[in-house]
């Protein structure tokens, strides 16, 4: 099942204090939107450090484009089944706080000895209002 989700800070103060606030771009498996930070932490598969020159947000007609520079050779510390919901998450470590959370390629995912996984670049879009 496809899961995608942001916080509320991300919502009512915009994809700038997302890209002056986060600290990580991780693999996750099986997010739900409500885990406290400590479940959410623990279902993360892989981990790395970005800062706000990682994250770009560019107008795109009447919409923003929010791009996250992907990492590579990121060693896992834990594995994958075809059944689990893999995502990529935007994180705030000091604030404790799911950014973004969008959904990705489910995969099998291995954690032997000098295993690394890339994390890939995430782009997603903020659309232009419309009437509900």
């Amino acid at each position: 099942m496809a899961t995608f989700f942001s916080s509320t800070n991300s919502k009512r103060y915009g994809p700038q204090h997302s890209k002056d606030n986060a600290t990580d771009i991780v693999v996750v498996k099986n997010p739900v939107k409500s885990d406290d930070w400590a479940t959410f932490q623990s279902k993360i598969i892989a981990q790395a450090a970005i800062t706000g020159a990682d994250i770009n947000i560019t107008e795109v007609g009447d919409d923003l484009q929010v791009t996250v520079n992907g990492k590579t050779d990121i060693d896992q510390s834990q594995t994958t089944l075809l059944a689990d919901d893999i995502c990529m998450a935007i994180i705030d470590m000091a604030g404790q706080e799911v950014k973004y959370c969008l959904d990705a390629v489910d995969k099998v995912i291995t954690n032997g000895d000098g295993d690394t996984i890339d994390l890939p670049q995430i782009t997603f879009f903020i659309r232009e209002f419309k009437a509900a």
